[in-house]
């Protein structure tokens, strides 16, 4: 139960969110981003669980992936689900939802939620490299450029080192 919120979460190997055993957890303001597996996922009997606000991008896998168990007063809205390459919206009762409209159709949630690319920067930031990465300098290196891109200027972290 409780909130995760704020976070960016990336390129973990199952799952960038995992909810297990929950009730009453809201998952709201979140970035995740999964090349592989899935973005949140629900299970292990949890309930009434609320997604909201969250920009949800897989390319393999599901944006979200809710167990049979953990069913019960879920509810999603004011997302962003995108996908590529064999990455799908949703997974609900043992079947693959894998557009923003079939999901939608299914549980009649994400009414306001959209499918669309999020337009980060740069995921590999300056590096080329998904991921933090401490610099050869013994700093504290450079971050990928996750932040969304803007039609009236965004700040690039083109080599900046964090301090």
């Amino acid at each position: 139960n409780g909130e995760t919120s704020n976070n960016l979460v990336y390129a973990n190997s199952n799952q960038g969110i995992r909810l297990d055993h929950g009730d009453g957890a809201r998952l709201t303001n979140n970035t995740v981003y999964q090349p592989v597996g899935n973005a949140v996922q629900v299970e292990g009997g949890s309930a009434n669980t609320t997604l909201r606000n969250n920009i949800l991008w897989v390319e393999s896998g599901y944006n979200i992936s809710v167990a049979s168990d953990s069913q019960v007063g879920f509810q999603s809205d004011f997302n962003l689900l995108y996908t590529t390459g064999t990455g799908k919206v949703a997974y609900w009762q043992g079947t693959a939802k894998p557009t923003l409209n079939a999901w939608y159709n299914t549980i009649f949630q994400d009414e306001n939620s959209l499918g669309q690319n999020p337009r980060f920067v740069n995921l590999a930031g300056p590096d080329g490299v998904l991921g933090y990465r401490a610099s050869p300098a013994g700093d504290f290196g450079t971050d990928d450029d996750f932040h969304e891109q803007s039609d009236y200027g965004s700040f690039h972290e083109i080599g900046r080192a964090h301090v």
